[in-house]
């Protein structure tokens, strides 16, 4: 009765992104190399076809170690505009366009310069307002000869 009670809660207070609602992510990125990631997304048009449109912002920092050769570090600075579609209350998934500025360290000097990228990804709800979500972003968001971004992501969301 108790499980049933808790599922039972759980699938009432477990909501897709709604407009004006808010979105925190905290992520760890893989390939190449290692990074941690935060975004936020804004519900900013609801019903738009069969979902809704969010726009937001994600700061990242990717660090990749090659073998006995020189340490690189990345910063990413970018807005981000993402398409979400709710499978249920608990799945939906997205696709998110960046376009941002990047700082990258390499070879002992630092360059900058601009970022742009897709990333596919899906957010799974499991209580109320906390969810995981995983993403994969294609090796093509590089400038320079630099991935500004890891091409496996995933962690913790919180809706707001």
């Amino acid at each position: 009765m108790t499980v049933l009670c808790i599922v039972g809660i759980n699938s009432v207070c477990a909501q897709p992104m709604q407009k004006d609602g808010g979105l925190l992510n905290i992520g760890l990125g893989f390939l190449p190399g290692a990074g941690v990631n935060f975004s936020y997304d804004y519900g900013l048009i609801d019903q738009w076809g069969d979902g809704i449109f969010t726009v937001g912002g994600l700061i990242g920092f990717q660090s990749r170690r090659t073998f006995g050769e020189i340490d690189d570090h990345t910063f990413v600075f970018t807005p981000r505009a993402t398409y979400r579609y709710a499978i249920n209350n608990d799945f939906e998934v997205y696709a998110s366009a960046m376009l941002g500025f990047q700082i990258y360290k390499g070879a002992d000097k630092y360059n900058a310069a601009e970022f742009y990228g897709i990333t596919a990804g899906c957010r799974y709800t499991f209580s109320g307002n906390i969810s995981v979500f995983a993403e994969v972003s294609p090796p093509f968001h590089y400038v320079h000869d630099n991935i500004s971004i890891a091409i496996f992501n995933g962690g913790l969301s919180i809706s707001f």
